[in-house]
């Protein structure tokens, strides 16, 4: 039987320690939406994945997942992609530069804010720049 869409909110899946030493970690978690279109599309995929490539019973369902859900990273990158009804492109779930306090600089690599430096300031995540004199 069906035990229904999931109920655990996005903050309670990780520690509060989170916050201030993987801040895009946790803005990720709390962004997450997975639509139940999604989930159903993901769990149709299952046996037919297995089947298609021989897995055992023990091993399908977690190595059918793992494949069907990094194909789905894949597909659902960028919201340019998704054309389906109802599907949510999970880059909507990644820090941006607008996430970034006053006074920090977003790094696009590691997509998080870095401190600016003592006498140095940025605004939205720019690049940090010289304060003005007595400021």
């Amino acid at each position: 039987p069906s035990m229904g869409p999931a109920t655990i909110s996005p903050q309670t899946l990780a520690r509060q320690e989170l916050t201030v030493h993987a801040p895009q970690v946790t803005t990720l978690l709390s962004r997450m939406r997975i639509t139940q279109l999604q989930m159903d599309a993901l769990n149709a995929q299952l046996p037919a994945f297995a089947e298609a490539h021989g897995l055992p019973n023990g091993l399908a369902q977690e190595e059918a997942f793992f494949n069907i859900t990094c194909e789905w990273v894949l597909k659902y990158r960028f919201p340019a992609e998704v054309r389906e009804e109802g599907i949510i492109a999970w880059s909507d779930w990644l820090m941006t530069a607008e996430d970034c306090p006053p006074g920090s600089t977003f790094n696009a690599e590691t997509l998080s804010c870095s401190k600016c430096l003592a006498g140095q300031t940025a605004t939205g995540g720019a690049a940090c720049s010289a304060c003005k004199a007595g400021r």
